[in-house]
Parts: C-alpha cells; structure tokens; sequence
C-alpha cells in the first residue's frame, strides 16, 4: 500500500489533510478513485461495515489502513502546528527580550559605566571599582578575575568567590610556569 507524502502547509493543515492521493505509475484511476471514497468515508466519521457496503471492493485491511494513515498524518499536522506555534511564541519572547535589552542599553548609554551595575550592589560599596584597578595596574585577564573576585567575596559569595579567585590563580601559575 502506497503512503501519501501531503505538503505541509503552515497556514492551512485543513488544506493538506484533504489533498488528494497522488497515484504511482502502476495504480489506476479506479484504484485512486477507491482509495479517496474510502479516505472520504472516514473522513466522515462512517464504520467499517458502512464503507464496506459503500465500496464492494475495500477490505478490512485497505480500510484499517487508510485509518492508520489518516491518523498518522493527522498527528504529523499537529506536531508540525504546535512546532509554528512554539517557534512563533519563542520568537515573540525574543522580540519582547530584545526591547528590554534595547531599553536597558539606552538606560546604561545614558549614564557613566560606573555609576550603572548591572546584577547586584556588590561593588557599588567600593571606593574604587575593581575593574578600575585592574585597569590602571595594566593587568591580564587571570590577575584582574583574581582581583575582582577577592574584591567582592565580602558582598556577594562569600568563600565561593574566593574559591573562584584561587582557579584563577592556580592557572595563571601554571601559564607563567610554562614559559
């Protein structure tokens, strides 16, 4: 039995499920015609026995085929509905997430870099920022993580933050060893 490959079509599922079948060279018209009344009978919420009677020529087997098929393609069309509709709500929220990054970009253009933090208050209590040490002592970037790390492990992470600082240095070690 020859499974009908339907187009999916995003805006018109209804239009796909009822597409014709589209026959092989060796199946005849008479075949073809079977097969849509068939597809059609059960389409229409008929029995067995009623398309039995309808189509003399259908057996049991062609019909729970067809229903087979049918309800195959009918949850291929849903899968394929709800995947439109997630990618549609994913891209909604990506559009929404974009217009509150763009609105808080304009709050931090706004002001100067050390007067906005972006997550947390841990270094507003500095008299020095630790990125503007880190900059002005000219250091890389495994001595500045171990600076800011020890800088902030008071405010915010406590021994996990200097736990973090000793990774950084633990590799910076190992680079300056290996020269």
């Amino acid at each position: 039995m020859r499974v009908s490959v339907k187009p999916l079509v995003a805006n018109n599922f209804e239009a796909a499920i009822q597409a014709p079948c589209i026959p092989y060279k060796n199946q005849s018209e008479k075949h073809m015609k079977k097969a849509q009344k068939i597809k059609d009978m059960i389409q229409a919420g008929k029995t067995n026995a009623e398309i039995v009677k309808a189509v003399p020529t259908a057996t049991l087997q062609q019909i729970y085929n067809h229903r087979y098929l049918m309800k195959k393609n009918a949850k291929a069309d849903k899968f394929v509905a709800a995947v439109l509709k997630k990618s549609k709500e994913v891209e909604v929220k990506k559009l929404a997430c974009r217009d509150a990054a763009r609105a808080a970009i304009q709050i931090i253009l706004d002001k100067p870099a050390n007067a906005v933090q972006v997550g947390g208050e841990h270094y507003k209590t500095k008299g020095i920022q630790p990125w503007d040490a880190i900059h002005a002592w000219g250091l890389g970037f495994f001595s500045g993580n171990v600076v800011k790390y020890v800088a902030r492990h008071r405010e915010k992470n406590g021994v996990e933050d200097l736990k973090k600082a000793r990774h950084y240095l633990d590799k910076l070690i190992e680079i300056m060893e290996a020269k």
